[in-house]
């Protein structure tokens, strides 16, 4: 399941305090870098009902960005004085001509692929496409992104042209894949991306609902045909002016992360029922802790029917095999820039220690690594159905992130949150009916945090 290990370089310049690197999954496509805003300040336009947030709450300059709401498609760039920004906005053509229009330093949240270090002429060239497509009609917004990029001089990474894209999950699929060139009279140069991702909603659920809502295209458009909105002014953001991001921000040691990928089936499973990231920190040695030495059996009392039909039917060694086949069919490793404390930063953050509030996630513990798969989504959908929160309990449970491994010496939940001194803190508990740890387990391994990795560690016996 292991594959090379990639050597991250953290491309932090121009962003606010507010961002945070993170590992993250798009389909079963492969894993990668992005910077994520959990702090992120939003509102709600009364007349259009999308989302949007300001621009410098990210990014302390002025940002050249193609930008995937839900699902339009937008292109940003800074204005000649470098002072604000303006954006092409697209349609489907049925709806009303291209328009170039201030963005007055907010747009759609969603996902964004910042174009990084374009040369001047190039960012002229693409302004002045922008305005000659202006007032045009296009076959989709994502259509018109690829015309215009096309026509600067644009490729994909590959060579390919950025032409016939017409659906916005399209594009960004194949920008996550590929990448972007630019072609001048000195030859083809690569585009520096940085993906942001400016929106409440998690990652790989955003880009999921890009689908979907071009799945509803036309009955959006049969209503919008018969619905009519009073004029609202959309809302306007006060000057942030929030300090630039300080990479020495995070001072653990470094360490090495993966992060699992589906196969076809399980990510399409995942496109149905929620997106479930699984994440391995490696220990820098094997863990040599004398409160841990015995590995855990896996449901080690067995007194009643219940445990007898898990242990024996449902969660069968055959059948964790064959779930985690489907869902952890390889794994991409990053190791060279990330920390302890900024590892932390990657998991669901927490509003505190509260168990009640808490974004959990199952970990399981073995003498090499650690391992632990989300166990609540934040989806709405999901939190509504029943049968969903039962894939998501199932998808999560300890024995599938063990995977019957002989060497677990320890289960538990865990979660995280930033204190009042912006610290992050770790929370476990030791709260696993499969493995049933002890108190003496759970300060043990918590004590083996804090001292190996530097970080804050809080307990809570359950």
């Amino acid at each position: 399941m292991d594959t090379p290990t990639t050597a991250l370089s953290l491309d932090l310049e121009g962003l606010t305090d507010k961002c945070r690197p993170a590992i993250v999954r798009f389909g079963r496509r492969r894993t990668g870098l992005v910077i994520n805003v959990p702090s992120l300040l939003t509102a709600v336009d009364p007349a259009s009902g999308l989302t949007l947030f300001p621009l410098d709450d990210v990014f302390t300059e002025s940002p050249v960005c193609i930008g995937f709401g839900t699902p339009n498609t937008y292109l940003v760039v800074p204005t000649p004085d470098a002072h604000s920004t303006k954006k092409l906005a697209g349609f489907m053509f049925w709806r009303q001509k291209s328009a170039v229009i201030p963005t007055k330093d907010r747009v759609q949240a969603g996902v964004l692929f910042e174009l990084r270090d374009l040369p001047g002429h190039i960012l002229d060239a693409l302004r002045t496409q922008m305005d000659s497509f202006s007032g045009k009609r296009s076959a989709s917004c994502a259509h018109l992104m690829g015309e215009v990029l096309a026509a600067t001089g644009f490729t994909l990474g590959d060579g390919r042209s950025l032409r016939f894209i017409y659906r916005p999950s399209k594009f960004a699929s194949l920008l996550w894949r590929y990448g972007l060139s630019y072609h001048d009279e000195d030859g083809e140069h690569p585009v520096r991306l940085r993906v942001i991702h400016a929106t409440p909603r998690p990652f790989g659920d955003h880009l999921v609902g890009l689908w979907m809502r071009e799945f509803d295209s036309p009955i959006r458009a049969i209503r919008k045909m018969f619905t009519t909105h009073s004029a609202q002014r959309a809302p306007v953001f006060e000057e942030q002016n929030l300090p630039k991001l300080d990479a020495t921000r995070w001072r653990g040691p470094e360490i090495t992360v993966g992060m699992a990928r589906s196969n076809r089936i399980g990510a399409n499973v995942a496109f149905a029922l929620g997106q479930k990231p699984s994440y391995v920190v490696r220990f820098p040695n094997d863990l040599d802790v004398p409160e841990l030495g015995s590995p855990l059996k896996p449901f080690p009392v067995v007194n009643d029917m219940v445990t007898r039909i898990k242990r024996d039917i449902l969660f069968s060694r055959p059948v964790i095999s064959l779930i985690n086949s489907i869902r952890l069919a390889d794994m991409d490793w990053y190791e060279g820039a990330l920390k302890s404390d900024m590892a932390i930063d990657m998991i669901m953050p927490s509003p505190g220690p509260d168990y009640s509030e808490a974004m959990l996630y199952n970990c399981v513990v073995t003498k090499s690594e650690l391992r632990l798969t989300g166990l609540h989504t934040r989806e709405a959908r999901n939190q509504k159905s029943k049968f969903i929160r039962s894939i998501d309990w199932i998808a999560a449970k300890h024995v599938l992130v063990a995977d019957y491994d002989p060497t677990v010496v320890y289960a538990c939940e865990m979660w995280a949150y930033r204190d009042e001194h912006d610290m992050p803190v770790l929370c476990i508990n030791n709260n696993s009916g499969t493995y049933k740890p002890t108190s003496e387990q759970m300060e043990a391994f918590a004590s083996y945090l804090r001292r190996t990795f530097d970080v804050q560690v809080r307990t809570f016996k359950m």
